[in-house]
């Protein structure tokens, strides 16, 4: 899991606050996309995403105030969603067919 969190936007920047998310959960990201835009004690800026992922959760609400490296969303790797969903399908597969994940289906005592 990949931790975004809120970045310095200014030399004096302690805390910003969220003013809404620009993504959602599910959503695919790159570096240089657009995530939030937080208000500083200046201004309200756009912040960039430095990673390339799916949003997996979206960990503030609009209006939270939070301090500079505070952990605001989590993604996951752009596999991760993958791998995850042939787990899960082959998981699936060997409830359902009675067999383990890798062997043939048959029993020793069929044969004998």
């Amino acid at each position: 899991m990949i931790e975004f969190r809120l970045p310095s936007l200014g030399a004096e920047m302690d805390e910003g606050t969220l003013i809404a998310w620009k993504v959602k959960v599910g959503d695919a990201v790159r570096k240089g996309d657009v995530v939030a835009v937080v208000d500083t004690s200046k201004s309200a800026i756009d912040v960039e995403i430095w990673e390339e992922g799916i949003v997996a959760e979206l960990l503030l609400e609009p209006g939270a105030t939070v301090p500079v490296g505070t952990v605001i969303a989590r993604l996951r790797a752009p596999g991760d969603a993958a791998q995850a969903a042939q787990a899960r399908t082959g998981a699936q597969f060997a409830r359902g067919s009675g067999a383990a994940i890798g062997t043939t289906g048959t029993s020793p005592s069929a044969s004998g």
